[in-house]
């Protein structure tokens, strides 16, 4: 929830002759942002303090009361439904003609036979906060008539969003220590000095549940009276948008609201005999502050007295133990509880309040003496305390403050500027840390007990950072230029390949590694398979050479559960025996399989596009893993279809093949339709060393021109390819193939070929003959070599 700071309260700890939205703009270019700045005050001409002095109901109307108040010598009869209106309190009555903050212009109004003259406002309607649940009441004592601008003097408050990791900023005296350093002005932080008896407490603590509660303080007070809070504290304590109650809970919410530290107030004759921090029994309830009466979970914890729970630790407080107007004597209770346990029970429980808010954070165990003894002091001046008893201070999880080493040139390093070493020093002392050179020209730092989100050198540094200010910084780069290839690491080409593989629609699957001597092979690597001396069946006696028969199988099996149309892959390890040595090489190998369903099968046309999609995935895998463009050469290969399989390789060096499945072993497994199969040697393919290649993009345009030839029908389109890349055109810059067309518009026994060439020059823009003359040649050589003939 977003924190309120009221100027008029933070100056009190610090000269701040700025305004509000100065001081916002600071705050957020430190890294404290301030949301919107809300002036209290503004649209309140024509409100004035005003005393009902006659309550009455209003017949036939529920809720609604009849009320005549008193403003000097001058009286008023008004209307209000609000739960609060009482005989006896000063209120603030919105005359006629009034325009208020939310924009509501008052006016008379006849109800039930009563004139309301004007309207009693509320927290809400006059812009104080977002209490709208009743009147805002003034106390009891004081005079009338007077503008309610003269008893509550204008005020500008900042509504900040605090970041999860600086509980130390909800609070005034937090804001206050970020301006200090920030503006480098001294700070006024009050100095509790309360009157102390030396009486021991007649009360005793005790923590059952130390991880959960590292600290409990307590002070005992006698002769305290209840009553009205002051009016500087509950003006301070509306702007923040808390509700006055009585100067004893008034006092602990300020010194939250101050310190940061959340406090309670219990009745210590409501107590029996102490307090003890545990765990809630099973089946155990309480009766809570709000009016509800909240069922308790065995892990939420609690304060309890010798006999009943009487308060959620760091959440709530029991309506059993509460103070009222008949309280005289009080236990004051600042602890520090696990941050866990309170986020854990206040989301369980749908209930979040200032304290869960502030202890779900976790704060330090050091916040609780001063916050407590600064309670006790302003107890003795709102509530009339007597003097308190010296604190008791249960204190199991004590730990010493951490040491931070700062290597020397370590905070310009990260920042990417030079920072003197005494800039350093004095920034972090400005923000209370403890500094203290080494003998190595570095420091060390000591946290203050409020920054416990500061933990490494690296925080300093941001430290320095936000308080010299972001926007001052250059934007450059920081501190060692490394290159990106060595701070990042090297994709895993396995799962980029597995990533390509599933994208094109394939499954993966995982099969078994070893296969039966009656197998057949298929593929390129007919090497003899390795035998097992203890082999589990006969079918299992080898291990396996290549993907393919396993990847086949797979079809077969997925087909006869009527998985028509399957597409799989997969990558995994293949067993090649070495001359001479026992054991194998266990290369990667990739395996795809696309099975074609008889209709579709019975097509060359589908047949050769099923080829072509399997040889553009194995080119893209290519491609991704190492930057290598495959070599495709049409050839028989063993297990293959032996007028559609082809072999792969790169720089001469096969790694691969792809074609149909030859159509006896198709009928083996009896598929319907057939098989297209491919396999690559992964581990060839991944340990090829990635170039990157880089070619100055031309300043001048692109002509782009579609070439449409017939060639014999078994004239590979891959050697029209190489022959148009290599014709010595030095314009032509690209040439894809983009169609192969079988059909009637080409003569028997030839097909068609389409190209998208592209021709460019460096240093010119291409003339229109330019271009014309290269693709006459072009047409030439294509006519001289493949005995093609142009399409239109």
């Amino acid at each position: 929830m977003p924190l309120r700071i009221s100027m008029d309260w933070l100056r009190e700890y610090i000269e701040l002759p700025e305004s509000a939205a100065d001081l916002a703009d600071r705050l957020t270019l430190s890294g404290t942002e301030v949301e919107r700045v809300v002036t209290l005050g503004s649209g309140w001409d024509g409100v004035v303090v005003v005393r009902a002095i006659e309550v009455t109901d209003i017949p036939g109307a529920d809720h609604i009361k009849r009320a005549v108040v008193e403003a000097g010598d001058r009286r008023a009869e008004l209307v209000s439904g609000a739960p609060n209106l009482r005989q006896g309190d000063l209120l603030a009555w919105a005359q006629p003609g009034t325009t208020l903050p939310n924009g509501m212009t008052i006016a008379e109004r006849r109800f039930k036979g009563v004139t309301s003259q004007g309207v009693l406002c509320s927290p809400v309607e006059l812009g104080i906060s977002s209490e709208a649940d009743g009147l805002l009441v003034l106390g009891t004592d004081g005079p009338t008539g007077m503008p309610l601008a003269d008893l509550m003097p204008p005020d500008e408050v900042m509504v900040i969003e605090v970041t999860t990791n600086r509980p130390d900023l909800l609070c005034h005296l937090g804001i206050a220590r970020e301006l200090s350093a920030l503006l480098r002005r001294p700070l006024k932080a009050p100095m509790p000095a309360p009157e102390e008896s030396t009486e021991p407490s007649p009360l005793t603590v005790e923590i059952a549940e130390p991880e959960l509660c590292a600290r409990y303080q307590a002070r005992y007070l006698y002769g305290a009276r209840v009553g009205p809070s002051p009016a500087w504290m509950q003006r301070r304590l509306r702007a923040v948008g808390q509700k006055p109650i009585s100067n004893v809970v008034d006092a602990a919410n300020y010194v939250m609201f101050e310190t940061g530290q959340p406090l309670h107030a219990f009745d210590a004759a409501r107590l029996d005999r102490g307090i003890v921090v545990r765990r809630a029994r099973a089946g155990e309830e309480i009766a809570c502050l709000d009016g509800r009466t909240r069922h308790l979970a065995e892990d939420d914890l609690v304060i309890a007295d010798r006999s009943v729970a009487v308060a959620i630790a760091g959440i709530i407080g029991g309506a059993d133990s509460a103070v009222s107007a008949e309280t005289t004597r009080l236990l004051l209770e600042s602890a520090n509880f696990n941050g866990v346990s309170v986020r854990n029970s206040s989301r369980r429980l749908a209930l979040r309040t200032e304290a869960s808010t502030r202890f779900e954070k976790q704060l330090s165990p050091e916040l609780t003496a001063p916050a407590v003894t600064r309670l006790a002091e302003l107890l003795q001046q709102v509530a009339g305390a007597g003097p308190s008893t010296a604190a008791l201070d249960v204190n199991p999880g004590a730990t010493d403050a951490e040491v931070i080493a700062v290597a020397a040139g370590y905070v310009g390093t990260l920042l990417g500027i030079e920072v003197a070493d005494s800039e350093v020093t004095d920034t972090l002392e400005a923000l209370e840390f403890q500094v203290r050179s080494t003998a190595e020209g570095g420091l060390e730092v000591v946290q203050p007990p409020f920054r416990r989100d500061v933990r490494g050198a690296v925080d300093l540094v941001e430290e320095v950072g936000r308080m010299r200010g972001y926007n001052t910084l250059p934007s450059t780069l920081p501190g060692r230029r490394v290159e990106v290839r060595e701070i990042l690491p090297p994709p895993d080409v396995e799962w980029q390949a597995r990533e390509i593989a599933a994208g094109a629609g394939h499954d993966e699957v995982i099969n078994s590694s070893f296969c039966g001597p009656a197998d057949p092979e298929v593929g390129i690597f007919p090497t003899p398979r390795l035998a097992l001396s203890n082999p589990m069946s006969r079918d299992q006696a080898q291990m396996r050479t290549s993907l393919l028969w396993g990847l086949a199988r797979t079809v077969s099996r997925n087909v006869a559960w009527g998985n028509n149309g399957v597409a799989v892959f997969e990558l995994g390890h293949v067993f090649w025996p070495r001359e001479g040595q026992e054991l194998p090489r266990e290369p990667r190998s990739l395996g795809l399989a696309v099975h074609l369903a008889p209709g579709r099968a019975t097509s060359d046309a589908g047949t050769r596009s099923a080829l072509l999609s399997l040889k553009g995935l194995i080119d893209v895998v290519a491609e991704e893993v190492s930057g290598v463009v495959l070599e495709h050469r049409q050839d028989q290969v063993p297990g293959l279809h032996p007028g559609r399989s082809a072999r792969v390789s790169v720089g001469g060096t096969e790694i691969g093949c792809f074609g149909e499945l030859h159509p006896d072993l198709a009928h083996r497994l009896d598929v319907p339709g057939s098989v297209v199969l491919g396999e690559i040697d992964f581990e060839a393919l991944a340990g090829i060393p990635r170039q990157i290649r880089y070619h100055a993009p031309s300043r001048f345009p692109a002509v782009v021109r579609d070439l449409a030839i017939s060639v014999p029908d078994l004239t590979p389109a891959r050697d029209v390819v190489e022959a148009l890349s290599g014709a010595g055109e030095v314009i032509l810059r690209t040439v894809d193939l983009f169609d192969e067309y079988h059909g009637t518009q080409v003569d028997g026994g030839r097909k068609g070929l389409a190209f998208r060439l592209v021709f460019q020059a460096d240093d010119r823009t291409l003339t229109g003959e330019e271009v014309a003359s290269a693709e006459e040649r072009i047409a030439g050589l294509l006519r001289d070599r493949f005995a093609a003939t142009m399409r239109a």
